[in-house]
């Protein structure tokens, strides 16, 4: 178990059946290459409205005429965090194959992976099980897998605040618990086997 301000982690597995995320393609193959990115631009608010959100990542189109590189990207932040986490990698990513890059956002794994199967978009960052479910309805390919601490695999974490008595997850019995997205492998189907094996239900 392990404490950090104001919550505790309660003890998770490891996820060998899985990546911290993969960037899916559906319409566009390409090179990857390591560039030096450049600074990040001013963040722009997003609204969630109808339709698919793009966000230029780069030049305004009158100063960059390129063709559009659309990519999206499930928030599991703020749209201004993950706007901001994400511009130069897009940048960089987009650069590559002589596009300029726009930034599209939902707030779920699922309208991302539709997203994609409509062709709204042409690549996207996605969770495990979204990247599972979309290859097996419309073929959606791995193009790139991330590599963390030089492992590809990643971790659930229970998280209870660090005034909780809660030792374990058969310590939340009868309490309230909530659920990241219901596509989130971490945040929602590994907790949900872990009380499956223990004979309890959601």
């Amino acid at each position: 178990m392990r404490e950090t301000t104001g919550r505790r982690h309660l003890s998770g597995p490891a996820l060998g059946i899985g990546t911290i995320g993969v960037l899916a393609v559906i319409a566009l193959i390409m090179p990857l290459r390591l560039l030096v990115p450049s600074g990040a631009n001013d963040v722009t608010t997003i609204d969630f409205d109808d339709g698919v959100i793009t966000e230029g990542v780069n030049e305004p189109r009158e100063q960059d005429p390129r063709p559009a590189l659309r990519v999206a990207v499930g928030a599991m932040n703020s749209p201004r965090a993950t706007r901001g986490q994400y511009a130069d990698l897009l940048r960089v990513v987009a650069d590559s194959v002589d596009r300029r890059a726009l930034l599209a956002q939902r707030k779920t794994y699922a309208e991302i992976n539709d997203m994609l199967e409509q062709k709204q978009v042409d690549l996207a960052f996605v969770c495990t099980a979204p990247y599972v479910l979309g290859k097996k309805k419309f073929g959606m390919e791995i193009l790139a897998v991330p590599v963390t601490q030089d492992q590809k695999v990643y971790y659930s974490y229970i998280l209870a605040h660090i005034e909780s008595s809660a030792r374990s997850l058969d310590d939340l019995r009868g309490k309230v618990f909530a659920f990241t997205d219901p596509q989130s492998n971490t945040g929602c189907l590994v907790p949900k086997y872990m009380l499956l094996l223990r004979g309890e239900t959601p």
